[in-house]
């Protein structure tokens, strides 16, 4: 159906209520995405856009960026509401052609995002918000009549504003990364000393210490010497970017080093077996750390590392087809594992490091532990890796399997 046009005489201003509604559609849109941007900037606290939020889901997702530039697509939107804003407060003779053409591609882009949030299942409120009332800013503009002399200027000056919003942010977003990376930086500096030290951050011991005696902290699965005088205890998620990315640079200078013992724990970003989560952000983190467990059941050590390494190539993400492919290539009974792994035992195994995660203060996964003192600021480039040479340089003694 198409829209009714708005009744103006050439040349006549839109109605003030007409108008007045535009206005009020674009100031939304800009809303919305400037709450967005700054929930990103880390200036404002935004309700519900905390983390395992819909939102931060959309943030981290692979649409929440603009490839190859690596531009979040909030400081985008921010800067293209503002522009279409200014474009309409100097349209008030009428929308030209070009204008009108302008926001029928930004609809599209609407459309598309909203489809995207909704097969993948993170509708953040705000980003709903925004393409709504860019929807029906579309609306307006396909109803209000052209100007009587058509005039670059409201384009003119979108692109001006576009221009000087991007600017502003891309200020932002640098001088933000900086920030991060000086405290990340600072952070890696800081728990180093303590771990060379081995005594805990102050106010937060619970979570620079092993909280337990007898065996000592270490899982269930090792890697390296049994008395290793570095000891790596990682919790991890197999559906974790970073998990995996942390993997990849630990096991890059691993085998270089015979001072250096490596063990895993399980915590699984998934509400199917972790009860201390309240979004289900890895669906099928929970069965990964169980196959892991079940390879570690059936054939020992050798057995759980070697699933560990695929389900990490794997991204945690398997098929039934594809699990029983790789069983059987290695020689498994596929349903003695399949049963194993279904067990009371797989997921009391995996819970008993669900809540030892939790009671040692887990936020986000990885958790880095080096000889019982947690490791911060591995986000750092190479920042595990001198940690540990750090350490080495310090001649620690070895222990066996704990601090």
């Amino acid at each position: 159906m198409t829209p009714r046009p708005v009744t103006a005489a050439p040349g006549a201003p839109l109605p003030r209520g007409f108008f007045a509604t535009g206005i009020v559609l674009l100031a939304a849109c800009v809303i919305a995405s400037l709450a967005l941007v700054q929930q990103h900037l880390g200036g404002l606290e935004v309700p519900g856009c905390g983390p395992g939020s819909p939102c931060a889901k959309a943030a981290a997702s692979v649409w929440g960026r603009v490839p190859w530039v690596d531009w979040p697509v909030s400081s985008v939107g921010l800067a293209y509401f503002l522009a279409l804003l200014m474009a309409w407060l100097t349209s008030r003779q009428g929308v030209s052609n070009g204008f009108r053409q302008l926001v029928r591609l930004g609809a599209v882009f609407s459309v598309g995002f909203v489809v995207v949030m909704f097969a993948g299942g993170y509708l953040c409120p705000y980003c709903l918000g925004a393409h709504a009332a860019n929807l029906a800013f579309l609306l307006m503009v396909e109803m209000a009549p052209r100007p009587a002399v058509p005039s670059l200027r409201p384009l003119a000056t979108g692109a001006v504003v576009f221009l000087l919003a991007t600017a502003v942010l891309a200020v932002a977003e640098v001088t933000q990364k900086q920030r991060v990376q000086e405290r990340e930086e600072r952070e890696l500096v800081q728990s180093t000393e303590r771990i060379i030290q081995r005594r805990p951050q102050d106010g937060n011991a619970a979570s620079t210490q092993p909280h337990r005696e007898g065996p000592g902290f270490t899982g269930r699965y090792r890697l390296g010497p049994d008395a290793a005088p570095i000891r790596l205890v990682i919790f991890s998620d197999y559906q974790c970017e970073d998990c995996g990315r942390i993997e990849r640079d630990i096991f890059a200078f691993f085998a270089q080093r015979d001072d250096m013992s490596i063990s895993v724990k399980h915590y699984p970003m998934s509400t199917d077996c972790n009860k201390y989560i309240g979004a289900n952000l890895h669906p099928n983190a929970c069965w990964a750390a169980r196959a892991a467990e079940a390879a570690g059941i059936l054939r020992g050590n050798d057995g759980f590392w070697q699933m560990h390494e695929w389900l990490f190539e794997h991204e945690g993400f398997f098929s039934n087809q594809q699990m029983r492919d790789f069983l059987i290539e290695q020689g498994y009974n596929f349903d003695q594992w399949k049963r194993v792994m279904g067990s009371e035992e797989t997921l009391r195994l995996v819970q008993q490091d669900i809540d030892e995660g939790f009671d040692l203060g887990i936020q986000h996964t990885p958790m880095i532990f080096i000889n019982g003192v947690e490791l911060k600021g591995w986000r750092v480039q190479g920042g595990v890796q001198r940690a540990v040479e750090a350490l080495a340089a310090s001649k620690p003694i070895g222990a066996q399997s704990g601090p």
